[in-house]
């Protein structure tokens, strides 16, 4: 395992600890427990993977479905959620969609639902729940013959409004029967490590694509975080990243990596990590408004162009590039582009079609179903995908405009 890697993944969490401490008064993340504590929160941690194993994986689809959305019961209103006309309408559309690909092309896509993230410590957080238990409706109508997998994370970042006891029962119960990702893993004790060795945060996109392809409807909010944290873990890093293959591509820099691959130096991954340090550093900082408001401010601006210049990159593309960024900031749902460039390369780019289902919610509380995309096919060379219009006819798009025009108009909240 990359102990870089790992180390910068434990910064990230910790940046978000202090934002939220800014925010929301919250405290520091609980110490990893000593002695007998470990045996303890691993017994808890059995007793929720075997609950998870016997009574929702090993159960049939429709047994399992129902208990997944009767455990959402806990993170929400505990009132039924019924779909509004709009919703009906928005539903029937992706049925048609899927009917289409069937007829046209004999192909039964896979089904992504993906949906925005409320707010966690005021009066959205029963959304959190109401959304999954919409997801559970969606799937009986879209899929009626599949599981539904929801991507939770399990670490303590993510479980730190809830008691103790119940979050290690819940973090096996999610390992045994959805898709568990674990953020934190060097907080693991050895025996733990071994449990949830398959949610490791590393492996969880590749586990989203083979449920995928085990035609298993898989449902994850896209924004992974509330929203200023959602900037710092997925926005500000996709952005450095991004940044960090541009350098690659100036002619300083060609010969130097070329160079560190040929020697097996791994200076490129180290330049790569250190970039992003830089980066997400400055956006957490104490007067930084980047990640908390959505608004680069001037020492932001100014801190951007210093890294950006020292990475070779042209005035020109430095601020095309600020500019981008401070775009994809405004939103409350980050782009992700890697994500879907993954995921779409390794389901649309072998030629089964996948179709996106838009969950998102009102700043009132309202859940809404928006329109549909099915996504045929996926060319990683020239970066395009082909998807399939409410018409029936084929249209041609470039990857970044379809993720930049999908999350902007169908997963922000309103």
């Amino acid at each position: 395992m990359n102990n870089v890697g790992e180390s910068l993944q434990k910064d990230l969490i910790q940046m978000a600890v202090r934002l939220d401490r800014r925010l929301y008064g919250k405290p520091e993340l609980p110490s990893s427990s000593l002695g007998i504590q470990n045996y303890l929160r691993f017994f808890f941690n059995l007793i929720g993977f075997f609950l998870g194993f016997f009574f929702l994986r090993l159960t049939p689809p429709a047994v399992s479905n129902r208990l997944s959305s009767f455990v959402s019961l806990f993170k929400s209103s505990r009132k039924v959620s019924n779909f509004s006309q709009e919703n009906q309408s928005a539903l029937e559309e992706s049925r048609a969609l899927i009917h289409r690909c069937r007829k046209n092309f004999g192909l039964n896509p896979c089904v992504l639902i993906l949906t925005t993230h409320p707010k966690t410590s005021t009066s959205e957080s029963h959304l959190l729940g109401e959304m999954f238990r919409c997801a559970v409706q969606i799937t009986d109508r879209v899929s009626p013959c599949s599981k539904i997998k929801l991507v939770q994370a399990i670490d303590s970042f993510a479980l730190d409004t809830i008691p103790l006891v119940a979050g290690d029962i819940y973090s096996g119960l999610m390992r045994a029967s959805h898709l568990a990702m674990d953020r934190l893993p060097t907080e693991r004790t050895t025996f733990q490590k071994l449990l949830f060795q398959r949610s490791h945060y590393r492996r969880t996109l590749f586990e989203i694509v083979k449920a995928l392809k085990q035609k298993h409807v898989v449902c994850i909010a896209l924004g992974g975080a509330v929203v200023h944290n959602a900037r710092l873990l997925y926005s500000a890093k996709e952005f450095a990243q991004k940044i960090h293959r541009l350098s690659l591509t100036q002619p300083h820099s060609r010969t130097s990596h070329r160079h560190s691959r040929e020697s097996g130096n791994p200076e490129r991954d180290v330049s790569r990590i250190v970039l992003i340090r830089q980066v997400t550093s400055l956006l957490s900082g104490e007067k930084a408004t980047g990640c908390t408001q959505g608004i680069l401010s001037q020492d932001e601006k100014k801190g951007l162009v210093s890294i950006l210049s020292r990475m070779g990159l042209s005035q020109e593309s430095l601020q095309k590039e600020i500019h981008d960024f401070e775009n994809e900031l405004r939103l409350e749902t980050p782009y992700r582009l890697r994500f879907f460039r993954v995921l779409l390369g390794r389901i649309c780019g072998r030629k089964t079609p996948l179709i996106l289902l838009p969950l998102s919610h009102f700043n009132a509380g309202q859940i809404v179903l928006n329109a549909a995309e099915l996504v045929l096919s996926f060319d990683s060379k020239t970066e395009k995908i082909i998807r399939l219009n409410k018409e029936g006819a084929e249209e041609t798009e470039p990857l970044t405009e379809f993720v930049q025009r999908f999350v902007s108009a169908k997963l922000n909240p309103r």
